[in-house]
């Protein structure tokens, strides 16, 4: 998800919760049919072992997720803005029982019309860069991670996301146990200075 900013002065402290983000998880529901054999069975457990593993942001598992996320109402003729977050996660062994997961998210933004503010329709927003450490494995169905995110400016025009540069903590805490991946991810960005200046101007 990303948050609106109309603008962004330095020192001003923002605040970003991704709370509910894996509350809203798919169940993982590939599971063996019955009267199955038992390999099929073992096939079943395995196919929903995997997807339980895609679901989990901190999981040891390469991934490329793809999020859309459409505004209806935006700018100053209720128009209809889209958000196509690119999320990879990279997993770094760094023991046997520690891994370091990085979490990527970049967004592309299309803009509706916002005259009679200028107007840049499709773009790059901030990228916001997470850094996980975590334990290898679960401990009774729990897994959790601790680490710095870092907000960049890759912004291609002011008017398409925040404008400053920023950094803060950021953790997570997933429950593995049942059919749900469920958990909670919540981080921290302070302003580290605003490189457009008021309102996003040069």
């Amino acid at each position: 998800m990303m948050e609106r900013r109309k603008s962004l002065t330095p020192k001003i402290l923002s605040f970003v919760a991704m709370a509910g983000w894996l509350a809203a998880a798919t169940a993982a529901h590939a599971q063996s049919a019955p009267g199955a054999s038992g390999g099929d069975q073992s096939e079943g457990q395995d196919a929903s072992a995997l997807a339980k593993k895609i679901q989990n942001p901190i999981g040891d598992l390469y991934s490329f997720p793809f999020q859309s996320n459409t505004n209806f109402g935006y700018g100053p003729h209720a128009g209809a803005q889209e958000l196509l977050n690119i999320q990879p996660v990279i997993p770094l062994h760094v023991t046997e029982d520690w891994n370091v997961i990085t979490r990527t998210i970049l967004p592309l933004v299309w803009n509706p019309d916002l005259s009679p503010a200028r107007t840049a329709p499709f773009g790059s927003g901030a990228t916001t860069f997470s850094a996980f450490l975590s334990p290898a494995k679960p401990v009774n169905g729990w897994l959790w991670g601790l680490g710095p995110v870092v907000q960049i400016l890759t912004i291609s025009d002011p008017t398409l996301g925040s404008s400053v540069w920023g950094a803060g903590p950021t953790g997570v805490v997933v429950n593995m146990n049942g059919p749900i991946v469920s958990g909670l991810l919540v981080n921290n960005i302070w302003s580290l200075g605003d490189r457009y200046g008021r309102g996003g101007n040069g």
